[in-house]
Parts: C-alpha cells; sequence; structure tokens
C-alpha cells in the first residue's frame, strides 16, 4: 500500500524541478503547473488506495473462505474413512462413493469460487449436476447389485460343518 505524501512536499519539490527547467520570469506560470501537477498525482494516489484497498481485503476474506471450506471437506474424507464399513463389499463400495461425492463436491465449490461471471457459474452447475447424475446412476446399478448379492449370500442355508457356504 503506497503511502501518503504530503501535497507541501510534492508542491515544492514540483516547483523547484519546474523553475529549474523554464527560469524565474514564468515564477506565477511555474507554481500554478506545480499545484495542478501536485493535485493530479494526489487524486490519482488517492484513486487508487480507495479501490485497492477493498479489493485485497475481498481476496483476503475469499482465500480465508476457501480455507475453511478445505478444512470442513477434508474433515468429511477422514471422517469417511475412519468409520468401519463392516468387512462387506456393499459397506465398501458404500464408503467409497461418499468419498467420491465428497470430493467432487469439494472441486465444485473450487470451481465455483473461480467463475469470473454468471455464465461461468450456470456452466459449472451444469457439468457437476450432469457429472453427478451419470456417478449417481452407476453407483446405484453398482450398490443394487451387491445389495442383491449381500441377500442372496445371507438365505443361501447353513451347514454345521461349512458356515460359510
Amino acid at each position: 500500500m503506497a503511502k501518503y505524501r504530503k501535497p507541501t512536499q510534492d508542491l515544492s519539490a514540483t516547483a523547484k524541478r519546474t523553475l529549474e527547467q523554464t527560469g524565474e520570469e514564468n515564477f506565477e506560470q511555474t507554481v500554478e503547473q506545480a499545484i495542478e501537477e501536485t493535485i493530479e498525482e494526489t487524486i490519482e494516489e488517492t484513486i487508487e488506495q480507495t479501490i485497492e484497498q477493498p479489493i485485497e481485503q475481498i481476496e483476503r476474506t475469499v482465500e480465508q473462505m476457501l480455507g475453511a471450506v478445505d478444512n470442513y471437506f477434508n474433515f468429511l474424507q477422514k471422517t469417511i474413512s475412519s468409520y468401519p464399513s463392516g468387512g462387506t463389499d456393499l459397506g465398501e463400495k458404500l464408503k467409497s462413493y461418499a468419498q467420491q461425492n465428497i470430493a467432487a463436491t469439494h472441486e465444485f465449490v473450487h470451481k465455483l469460487s473461480r467463475a469470473g461471471d454468471f455464465y461461468d457459474i450456470a456452466r459449472i452447475q451444469t457439468e457437476f449436476m450432469q457429472a453427478q447424475m451419470s456417478a449417481f446412476g452407476e453407483q446405484a446399478k453398482t450398490l443394487g447389485e451387491a445389495s442383491n448379492k449381500a441377500v442372496t449370500d445371507a438365505m443361501k442355508p447353513r451347514t454345521p460343518f461349512n458356515p460359510s457356504s
């Protein structure tokens, strides 16, 4: 962030520089020119600072928000990873799909944060929804097959000599 300069310092430096260039016979004109240059520079600096400060604050806030989002999704991933699946194929698939869906949603949030305009947001949203609908369809099919297998295995008669058959 640029420091504010005192207009009198700028004015005297500009006036000296202009006097050296033009000579003392144009003193009034030199002072007027120095005042105008100083005012223009001060206004430009003030406008730049007025614009830059809020933008920098917004950028810091977005970075903090994305850090919090990352922490949340990392927590979810660790929670799902540590959850016992029961040692079954169905449990492992459920756990795996939950992790995949969380990762896809995390990526979606990051893409949204980088969207430039409404059209980018609409495109990102549409792509995400299409990908998720496709993934959910495949997951439902696989989970249905795994649950049918689990039910079929559970319904098989058990013999005293071979409990796993």
